[in-house]
């Protein structure tokens, strides 16, 4: 008897040890930066990531939470390349060349962080093209990317993949498009490797604007993303925000099932300003979310990678 509950206190111990282990892993996004932020946000890792005199796109963590990605281009997008960032060792830094092309941007994992999803533009005789690409994991680094097939990408041009738990790709395309601008589909996964089905998200999402840059929950309770809509404050709101900017903001709205959302509200006057607010991401813990800040389109003021209380989240939930 007294073997059986040593061997139970042992095994209590090895489990404790290895949910510590978890959580000290989904939590090290913190070695990065110790100044966090609550309700206000705050310029992230500077000096690691957001330097002064670069111009911060897209972030991920890698679902373990050992590996941070982020993207950097130039004051008129000339260019975009993806650095992968060892968390335990932020001075490990390493450019990455998911796809052959000179513009890689919007990473994003599946739940298991075998496979990468980068959005990759190419020129094609005068023309420019963005399709999504994904490439699985090979040892320390990754597989020659190839492109996500039909569905998912088509003839006009695939932008920020990212992914729920289930393999559900959300993305925005300028398919079917009859505003120039792109909207937001999802590609529901089938039970064989690759294959989807593409369905538009609803019209309470998508506008004769432009709706781009999703985040989707792990659970996809609630999806955020960027759009330039116009943005009628009310009473409610005046608190919230000085009035919409007609730039990229970021929006929030929460599923109602059956591909049903709440209207998309916008994230209020703690994120968005009148500069341009895009690319969004949690942590993995889902603790803080993380965006961008631009000033403009063409801009000489660096842009910056900002973090935030993820608590805004539910304070938006609650409003419905």
């Amino acid at each position: 008897m007294k073997k059986i509950i040593c061997r139970l206190l042992i095994l209590l111990f090895i489990l404790s040890c290895s949910l510590s282990c978890k959580k000290a892993i989904k939590d090290s996004y913190k070695l990065l930066d110790s100044n966090f932020p609550d309700t206000v946000a705050k310029v992230f890792a500077k000096d690691i990531v957001s330097k002064d005199n670069r111009y911060e796109q897209a972030c991920s963590f890698s679902p373990d939470g050992r590996e941070f990605y982020y993207s950097y281009t130039d004051s008129e997008w000339r260019f975009s390349t993806v650095v992968r960032v060892n968390v335990l060792d932020p001075k490990q830094q390493d450019t990455l060349a998911i796809t052959t092309s000179d513009y890689q941007s919007g990473q994003s994992f599946d739940k298991s962080g075998k496979r990468i999803y980068v959005s990759s533009l190419l020129q094609t005789g005068n023309a420019w093209h963005a399709d999504i690409y994904v490439a699985k994991k090979k040892g320390k680094g990754w597989s020659e990317s190839k492109p996500i097939l039909d569905p998912v990408n088509s003839i006009m041009c695939e932008w920020h993949p990212t992914l729920s738990d289930k393999g559900t790709i959300y993305f925005a395309s300028e398919r079917n498009s009859t505003h120039s601008n792109a909207d937001l589909y999802r590609a529901i996964p089938s039970s064989e490797e690759e294959i989807y089905r593409v369905e538009k998200l609803p019209s309470t999402i998508n506008t004769e604007y432009n709706e781009t840059d999703p985040y989707i929950s792990p659970d996809e309770s609630f999806l955020i993303f960027a759009s330039n809509r116009p943005y009628e404050i009310s009473v409610a709101d005046m608190f919230l925000r000085d009035g919409g900017s007609q730039e990229q903001d970021l929006y929030i709205c929460f599923n109602k099932g059956n591909n049903t959302w709440t209207s998309p509200k916008n994230m209020g006057r703690t994120i968005n300003t009148k500069a341009w607010e895009f690319a969004p991401t949690l942590s993995p813990d889902n603790k803080y979310m993380f965006f961008t800040r631009r000033t403009n389109f063409k801009t000489k003021e660096p842009s910056k990678i900002y973090w935030i209380s993820a608590g805004i989240i539910e304070r938006l939930r609650e409003q419905d």
